[in-house]
């Protein structure tokens, strides 16, 4: 029986975290246990949820710093006035 792969999509713009099944027809002969491993530009693949899990939780960690650095960014933002 083949170990079943897991997806872990990732939109930023739209705000989504999602692990979902993936292709099941997928071989991963290079994939360690639970490691993880990147797709393309929106997916993440690996054998074990809970890995992706951690990861999501890792990109949703990056995404928080992202915006509050970006958000303090703004709070100083100072108002040029020029007449």
């Amino acid at each position: 029986m083949v170990n079943p792969i897991y997806g872990l999509y990732h939109d930023r713009k739209q705000a989504i975290l999602k692990i979902e099944p993936f292709n099941s027809y997928l071989k991963l002969d290079g994939l360690e246990n639970d490691g993880v491993a990147r797709w393309n530009d929106y997916y993440y693949i690996s054998n074990s949820r809970k890995a992706l899990r951690d990861k999501a939780k890792e990109i949703k960690k990056e995404w928080i710093i992202e915006t509050q650095l970006r958000l303090d960014l703004l709070k100083e933002l100072p108002v040029i006035h020029k007449y």
